[in-house]
């Protein structure tokens, strides 16, 4: 062997001893990679301090610079860095401009690149749901250089680089979020304890001043009404009755502000009893008729179709009637007011009609608000009667004009009771209460009610009279000896199979809960009010079709088909068709499973979401694919969704699921793992091919039983962006769905940004040139024509040196604007770089595009450009080439590039065009 061969042996053999060991050493350094969960010390600083040390014992690496987001995600900003003498900020501005930094920060490796400031390292720090920011390093060496394993540990060390920022920044805002909760909820608690007490002081204060003004005004009511009933001379006895009215005017008034001070503190009840509409306005008809008459007005009274008996508050509707009647009379001098009632389906109506002043729509406009009465008065009357009313599920609306009168019509819903008889009569009932004085109280007020009653003082005894005979409901008190209550309605309700109401004196609510939670219909207060028992037993929840009989449904019906499905695909030994039916039936059963487990609660739709996230909610038009082959998953999916603004898509296959996805219609799809024919992982990796080159950007998440870590993992390689295995939380979906809206859309934003000029908005010279890519593979799949034309904006040195650069950014963006505006709408331009522009015009053939680009030159030089006062002259060259299937996208664009040398050569401002011979 001569020396030379040799010399070149012991040459390798250095270099792969050198090379080993710094693999060794990398390894050495990776056992101890990973940084805690959230640093201890915790500030971002430190945690970034210790990567980059970390990543130089992987990649020689010198100065180092790290820039996160802001809050809305528009702005970087550095945070902490080693730069020394190193350039960073022209850096970045370099890669801004050409939108190599926003397409770094889309992809997962690490970017190396040569720049005029020197070579760099550039990665983003990005988690799964979230890009942060990024990280950016001077190389020391070649990129050639550094081992692959050295690559693929720093990719992991940036990823729980990434994890530790944002849990960092998280602890940083649970920490400020307690500290402003916990000042919130002390300010909040002494601000209601100062609102507690001046409501309480200023209750007393009215409760005592109502006593003190009710106590005189009552007296001097009743002496005026016995001197009245005497003899008196007509002036005096018509003073009398004015004062008297007077008074009564104070009185109601008190009574408003009483009933208004209630309304205002939450504590105006209002309650349901059974009572008569028509004996109601058959008295107030009597009362406002005598008062009528005293005012020389015609009173009128008229009824139909009213209920003999409804459910409601016979004082607060009388109330409110005689608020309309006196208002009515107040306002009315000449002609007549008039009462009337009458009944619908399940509505009551009452009208109070007169002939008086009438209101125009200003005063209208103010009628029902507190302390702005329209011509006098307090104002409370009319308000407190729409409150009333509306508490009670019902409004008062009002028609008028003025000097045509008006027409209050108050509008009821009823609970209609059937009959004028108990409604309980000719029931049969068996009591049961180990205390004889309240089982006779029981009994003897269900039987004034019609109701046959057996009674029994021990669970032995109802159950021997339980054998005798027949029952329609169990009443029976919750406090048995023995505390044997639960036990006690269990075996009542199995040898009677009749509704149990309970009884009691008083039980602790968790006790309450307990007996309603095993089946019993209502808890009743001692002593027994026959109406509160007649309405639990006439009202109870009768069983409503809701998810969980869906669900049952469409289980059962998947359960049939899969299992014809199965024994086939065994009798014919169809392994595959076998395996897939076999997947399809153990997502319906966990699915089915879920649901049951916790009786049907977890497909409710989510109610803390909205208060979690403090109000924020789906974006209304959001659209949702849910894409699944099995019946019941879908289902369930759809109605988690379906009430929330949100427009739900579905398909049962992996081609419909494509076809819908392509359409670019989809926001966040939800995709099953295993479908027919095209299975999820092959229609989410067909779908990212299609975005590679678009702005469009779809959330995906996958949804699988497989919970193995390699199918996982495929999965992510798809190009999901996360997953769920079944049996999924509802609750869960529901907020990765929600972090998956934010997620799209700050991708969408970032793939603006990476194909789009920021100065002009034009797409920028990758993202052109990408299409330009597309239109001629377009143009030699179909044979259309297709030109490109290069266009320069003239002397633009000039321009920038004589104006200054700003005015230079001012005459792009003006020259886009005037390009833009003489576009075809299929037309693409994109910013080549600096003052140059691509056009790519489809359809267009040599002469087409000379002319296009005629009226566009002609656009660009018609007036100066303005700026700052300065009218800054602005002329173009195009130079035009016409695209045949044998050019490259390179020799389309240098052809172009040649005419725009002719347009120039020629003395500018003009166009030239050549073709590819």
């Amino acid at each position: 062997m001569n020396t030379s061969r040799l010399s070149e042996l012991e040459r390798r053999f250095r270099m792969l001893e050198a090379e080993r060991e710094r693999i060794n050493r990398i390894l050495a350094v990776a056992v101890g990679l990973v940084p805690s969960a959230v640093e201890e010390d915790g500030h971002l600083d430190r945690i970034l301090v210790r990567a980059a040390d970390r990543a130089r014992s992987l990649i020689k690496i010198g100065a180092w610079t790290c820039l996160l987001f802001s809050e809305d995600g528009m702005d970087l900003s550095r945070v902490a860095g080693q730069e020394g003498e190193v350039d960073f900020d022209a850096a970045l501005a370099e890669m801004s401009s050409d939108g190599t930094l926003a397409w770094a920060l889309t992809h997962p490796n690490p970017m190396f690149m040569s720049l005029p400031q020197g070579s760099f390292l550039v990665s983003a720090l990005s988690t799964p749901s979230k890009i942060l920011g990024v990280f950016m390093a001077s190389l020391e060496e070649r990129p050639e250089e550094i081992p692959e394993i050295g690559v693929a540990f720093f990719r992991t060390l940036m990823s729980y680089t990434a994890i530790s920022i944002e849990n960092q920044m998280r602890l940083e805002e649970v920490r400020s979020l307690n500290g402003q909760l916990k000042e919130n909820v002390e300010r909040l608690e002494e601000t209601k304890r100062a609102l507690e007490e001046a409501n309480r002081l200023k209750d007393a204060f009215l409760a005592h001043i109502g006593h003190e003004i009710r106590n005189p005004l009552g007296g001097m009511m009743g002496l005026l009404r016995t001197t009245l009933g005497a003899e008196l001379p007509p002036p005096v006895a018509h003073r009398m009755e004015v004062l008297l009215r007077e008074c009564e005017t104070l009185n109601s008034l008190l009574d408003d502000l009483l009933d208004y001070s209630k309304l205002e503190a939450g504590r105006l009840d209002i309650t349901a009893i059974p009572f008569s509409p028509q004996a109601l306005l058959e008295e107030l008809a009597s009362t406002f008729s005598v008062r009528a008459q005293d005012r020389g007005l015609e009173f009128r009274f008229f009824t139909d179709a009213l209920p003999d008996r409804i459910m409601g508050d016979p004082r607060r509707l009388r109330q409110i009637l005689v608020n309309l009647l006196s208002n009515s009379l107040k306002f009315t001098r000449k002609g007549h007011v008039s009462l009337s009632g009458w009944g619908g389906e399940g509505r009551v109506y009452f009208a109070v009609e007169d002939s008086g002043l009438g209101m125009g729509d200003q005063e209208m406009g103010r009628l029902f608000v507190p302390f702005s009465g329209s011509s006098s008065g307090a104002g409370l009357g009319l308000y407190l009667s729409k409150e009333l009313a509306n508490r009670m599920g019902g409004d008062i609306t009002v028609r008028s004009r003025p000097g045509y009168g008006t027409v209050f019509t108050l509008d009821l819903p009823v609970r209609q009771e059937e009959g004028t008889g108990c409604p309980l009569d000719g029931l049969r009932a068996l009591v049961l209460d180990d205390n004889n004085t309240s089982l006779s109280a029981a009994c003897g007020v269900l039987r004034e009610c019609g109701v046959q009653a057996v009674g029994a003082q021990s669970v032995q005894e109802a159950l021997e009279e339980a054998e005798d005979g027949k029952f329609d409901f169990v009443l029976m008190d919750l406090n048995l000896p023995g505390g044997d209550g639960l036990s006690a309605m269990h075996r009542l309700h199995e040898a009677l199979g009749c509704r149990v109401v309970g009884l009691t004196a008083g039980v602790s609510p968790d006790v309450e809960e307990a007996f309603l939670r095993e089946g019993m219909l209502k808890v009743l207060r001692k002593p027994l009010d026959v109406m509160e028992l007649a309405w639990a037993l006439k009202h109870r929840e009768a069983p409503q079709r809701n998810l969980q009989t869906d669900l049952l449904e469409t289980f059962r019906a998947d359960m049939a088909r899969l299992e014809d499905v199965m024994l086939k695909a065994f009798r014919e030994g169809d392994q595959d068709l076998f395996l897939k039916s076999l997947h399809e039936f153990k997502g319906a059963a966990l699915s089915f499973g879920q649901w049951r487990g916790s009786g049907g609660a977890s497909f409710r739709v989510p109610m803390g979401v909205g208060g979690r996230f403090g109000g924020v909610e789906f974006p209304q038009g959001m659209r949702l694919l849910v894409a699944d082959d099995n019946p019941s998953t879908r289902e369930g999916i759809l109605r988690i969704f379906s009430n929330r603004g949100i427009r739900v898509l579905t398909a049962s296959t992996g081609e419909e699921a494509l076809e819908v996805l392509l359409k670019g219609e989809v926001d966040v799809a939800l995709v099953d793992y295993m479908m027919p024919h095209i299975g999820g992982v092959e229609v989410i990796r067909r779908l990212r091919e299609e975005e590679q080159c678009s702005e469009r950007y779809t959330y995906v998440i996958m949804i699988t039983v497989k919970d193995t870590k390699e199918d996982l993992v495929l999965a992510m390689a798809s190009g999901a962006d996360d997953y769920v295995v079944k049996p999924f939380d509802p609750d869960d979906l529901t907020l990765r769905v929600l972090s998956g809206t934010r997620v799209m859309e700050v991708q969408r934003k970032l793939r603006f940004m990476a194909r789009h000029d920021q100065l002009t908005g034009l797409l920028n010279r990758r993202a052109v040139i990408e299409m330009e890519e597309r239109e001629m593979a377009r143009s030699v799949r179909e044979g259309g024509s297709l030109s490109v034309a290069m266009m320069d904006i003239d002397r633009f040195k000039a321009i920038n040196d004589t104006y200054g650069h700003l005015a230079g950014d001012q005459v792009l963006r003006e020259v886009a604007r005037r390009v833009g505006s003489k576009l075809r709408v299929y037309d693409v331009v994109g910013r080549y770089g600096g003052e140059e522009f691509l056009l790519i015009l489809p359809g267009a053939s040599l002469g087409d595009a000379k002319r296009l680009c005629e009226r566009m030159r002609s656009a660009i030089g018609s007036e100066p450009v303005l700026y700052d006062g300065l009218q800054i002259p602005v002329t173009a060259s195009f130079g035009v080439a016409e695209f045949v299937p044998q050019l490259t996208v390179d020799q389309l664009n240098n052809l172009a590039d040649q005419a725009l040398y002719l347009a120039k050569a020629s003395g500018r401002d003009a166009v030239r065009a050549l073709g590819a011979d």
